[in-house]
């Protein structure tokens, strides 16, 4: 879930916006349809129906200008499609639940919610609130197709922020508990292993990258790959090395 939406500035900043567009789309429309209404006294005076109309097609939709909340309920419905990509929910839900979505958003009988920060509030916390279930959905889904298709599935996974601060404050080793989504991971994972290298701070001023004391923060050359948990095997602690320039890996202590 992106930070920048999380934040209250970023939802205030998002509901201005939408408000104001519904305020202009408002008053454009009301001036398109006083225009047509003006030639159309002009040009067929006395008619039954509109001999000029001003209309606009998009996306499949035909727009009267004298059916503003038509329009306004197709732009709600397109700014929460929007704020669901702004939260990345897409590419962490399970298909099943990616689907329920899509569907709720695009259903043309119920009424989309009201672009409000109380609203888009809710829906963020909502969302995080059950971001360990989306995210357990989503593993058990790519679990049961691997076991269709008989094939192995590797599942990249983030340490937590905290965690990671954590590590470099203590200068301790990552666990399982430090992956985001560990419960789901941990329960449905035949193997989970955690790459792990030290940070040191950098003591020569002139290799630091600024005054910020963090990001004097250098990492180490030794790595090292800790199997937290193995169904069909040992658990433990593999040594590597690591070279920060190609962010890349190698078999073997780093004084081999």
């Amino acid at each position: 879930m992106t930070d920048a939406l999380a934040r209250r500035a970023t939802i205030t900043e998002m509901v201005c916006a939408f408000t104001k567009a519904e305020a202009d789309t408002r008053s454009a429309f009301a001036l398109l349809v006083q225009a047509e209404t003006e030639v159309n006294a002009v040009f067929a005076p006395g008619a039954t129906c509109r001999a000029i109309r001003i209309d606009a097609t998009s996306h499949g939709h035909t727009c009267d200008f004298d059916k503003v909340d038509q329009a306004l309920i197709r732009m709600r419905r397109a700014a929460w499609s929007q704020i669901v990509d702004k939260l990345e929910l897409r590419r962490m839900l399970s298909v099943a639940r990616f689907d329920a979505m899509t569907s709720e958003l695009d259903d043309k009988k119920t009424m989309p919610p009201a672009i409000t920060e109380e609203n888009v509030r809710a829906f963020v916390d909502r969302f995080a609130a059950e971001m360990p279930v989306m995210i357990a959905e989503a593993v058990r889904e790519l679990k049961a197709l691997s076991i269709e298709l008989d094939l192995h599935v590797m599942v990249l996974a983030q340490y937590k922020r905290e965690a990671t601060d954590d590590m470099r404050k203590r200068g301790r080793k990552p666990v399982i508990s430090d992956i985001k989504g560990a419960s789901a991971i941990e329960q449905i994972a035949d193997k989970i292993v955690m790459l792990h290298v030290p940070f040191k701070l950098v003591e020569n001023k002139a290799e630091a990258s600024g005054n910020d004391p963090e990001r004097r923060l250098r990492m180490e050359r030794t790595a090292s790959a800790i199997v937290g948990k193995h169904r069909d095997g040992a658990e433990g602690e593999i040594e590597m090395q690591f070279l920060g320039e190609r962010f890349s890996f190698f078999e073997g202590a780093a004084d081999e």
